[in-house]
């Protein structure tokens, strides 16, 4: 497994065992909620972090698919949603959605928040947007775009 945690995965994993202030200054390029994640799982399955990793970014690839199939389905169809869910899994970025990396994290939230905006569900929609943001830097961009949706 553990060819899923090479590069960057393996300061995920150094966060999620040892937290931030064991590690120098460059640990703080990484947002917090994927390593707490990956450590809270990783504690239940008696230090195999590697392994809770994967599980965190698979499950989180599948509910990102499951909701971006919803959303895209009401805009273009059900064939439509049907593609847009193959694309971005055929997508050769997606490996690293798979990997021990917070990008399929960072997609659920994201793709959750615009469903719930689309719903009219501007708190949680919210509280997504701020999870994500708590994932990667990139979470704030999430933030007019919810605001355009509600206005």
């Amino acid at each position: 497994m553990d060819v899923w945690a090479r590069w960057d995965s393996v300061w995920f994993l150094r966060i999620a065992e040892h937290g931030y202030g064991s590690l120098e200054g460059a640990a703080a390029a990484f947002y917090p909620l994927y390593p707490a994640t990956v450590g809270l799982l990783g504690r239940v399955l008696l230090g195999h972090y590697v392994l809770a990793g994967i599980v965190i970014s698979l499950a989180a690839t599948l509910a990102a698919f499951v909701l971006l199939h919803d959303l895209a389905e009401t805009k273009l169809g059900a064939e439509g949603a049907r593609r847009t869910v193959l694309y971005l899994a055929l997508f050769p970025m997606a490996l690293f959605l798979q990997a021990v990396y917070s990008e399929a994290l960072f997609l659920l939230l994201s793709v959750g928040a615009f469903v719930l905006a689309e719903r009219r569900r501007f708190l949680p929609a919210g509280l997504a947007a701020g999870l994500a943001l708590l994932t990667r830097p990139v979470g704030v961009a999430l933030l007019p775009a919810l605001a355009l949706i509600a206005w």
